[in-house]
Parts: C-alpha cells; structure tokens; sequence
C-alpha cells in the first residue's frame, strides 16, 4: 500500500495537489470513523499533537524529494534509514534491546539503502539534494514512527489515535493547499481526484495498520517489516517509470528483505 501511493504522488503532473486530494480522502475516511471508535486516553494526546507537526513537515519534504529524485533511489533511501534510527531510538526510549541477528538485520536493511547514496552522479540527477531531502525524510519517518507507536500504546486504542490523528495532520494540509493554491482548485480536482482517491484509501488504510502493529508489536521490528515496500518501490520505478540504475537498485533492495528477514526470525 505504501509504495503504492507514493508511486502515484512521484507519477501526478501535480504533486502537492495529489497529495492534498490524497490527504484529504484520509481526513473524511477518519471523520467517518471517529463516532465509531474510542477516544484515545489524555496521556497520548500531546504526542498526537507532536506527530501531528511531524507527520506536515514529512509530507513537505517527501514531495520535494520527489519533485527532484527518482522513485526507486528516494523510496529506499528515506524508508531503509528509518529502522535504523527506530532500532536506536527504541532501546532507549521503549526499552525495546535488539539481540545478535536483529541487530544484524537492522544494519542490513539500513546499510543496503545506504549504498544508494553512493551512486555515481548522472546528467539526470546531477545533484545530492535529492538525496539529502531522501534521509532528512528518513529522519522523520522514524520520528513520527517512534512518537506514534508509543503514541498509540498510551491512547488505549490503536484505532482512535489513527482516526484523529488523520483529521488533524490532513486538515493544515489541504487547507493550507486550498489557500496557497485557490485560483487553481478545479484544475487540482480535475487533474488528481482519481490518484488522490486511490492513494487516500491506501494510505489511510495501511498507515492504520501500521499503527496498530506498533501497538502490539516491537517497534523496530515493524518498521524494519514494513521497509520490505522498498523492493516494490525499486520495482514500480524500474519497471514502469523507466528510471536507471535498475540492477544496483534491486539489489540494494533485496538486501533490505534479507535484514527484515532476519528480523522477524530471530
């Protein structure tokens, strides 16, 4: 799901107006919800107000990162440093301790991704910013992944803190959009409605599911788990975007599989 939606935001013509249609598919689907589900308890709510910042400063960044660098080296940069930077965070601030083969395997996924940063430059990505912009992503990922997990445990119900959690990051957005680009708005709907649809169901749907793992499981384990995106990710911008580098990119990316693997069993 996850690659899958940010396929489409790399893909539109638009990509800040795909993911405000995106984001606000996600603001309905929680309004929806939040009748139906349980108030998160008082002691998550100022994490929910921090991941609420995070998660806005995240989306910025991501679709800068996009508008300047292809999908499969952004995707594995930004996605494959998070785990690492969870793994370490966790032990810390979850009292989550990695043993011998996890702790292998976080290094794996993080290191596999790592070696894209190296690649040679080319005429078409002449530059490091999108790099730079992949990791700053990474480092927001695993900020907002860590405040949500321990988030979600507090709240009581994984599914309460989830429902609000997409109104309140979804409303700044699309507001904010909705000011900044008013004179455009029929165009943006025209032009993003089928994509923003789609990738609001998925996103919504998967990063739910994301943080309901999180509250039952270890947070660096899911995380590195849901990493394995990266390979689909390497795929769909191979295969279908036409982008470089494929054998280099795919094999960075199996190695990601080979550390989540060793994650989940050990």
């Amino acid at each position: 799901m996850h690659a899958v939606w940010n396929a489409l935001i790399k893909g539109s013509r638009d990509q800040v107006g795909t993911q405000a249609c995106l984001m606000l598919v996600g603001v309905l689907m929680a309004a929806a919800a939040i009748p139906w589900v349980p108030l998160p308890a008082r002691e998550s709510w100022p994490l929910l107000a921090v991941s609420v910042v995070v998660h806005t400063v995240y989306r910025v960044v991501l679709v800068q990162a996009y508008r300047e660098g292809d999908l499969s080296r952004v995707y594995p940069l930004a996605r494959g440093f998070a785990p690492l930077l969870v793994a370490l965070a966790a032990t810390h601030l979850a009292d989550e301790w990695l043993n011998r083969w996890e702790t292998i395997g976080v290094f794996l996924v993080s290191g596999g991704i790592a070696s894209l940063a190296f690649e040679k430059r080319s005429p078409r990505q002449p530059s490091r910013r999108p790099v730079v912009l992949a990791l700053l992503t990474g480092l927001f990922v695993s900020s907002y992944s860590l405040i949500d997990g321990i988030g979600a445990r507090r709240a009581g119900s994984a599914i309460g803190y989830a429902a609000w959690l997409f109104v309140f990051e979804g409303l700044p957005f699309v507001v904010g959009t909705m000011i900044v680009r008013r004179r455009d708005l029929r165009a943006i709907v025209r032009s993003c409605w089928k994509s923003g649809l789609l990738g609001g169901v998925i996103s919504t749907l998967g990063y739910t599911i994301v943080i309901w793992a999180m509250s039952v499981g270890g947070l660096a384990q899911t995380i590195a788990l849901r990493e394995t995106s990266v390979i689909i990710a390497a795929l769909i911008g191979i295969g279908l975007m036409k982008e470089g580098s494929g054998v280099r990119r795919i094999a960075a990316a199996a190695i990601v599989v080979v550390g989540n693997l060793l994650l989940q069993i050990f």
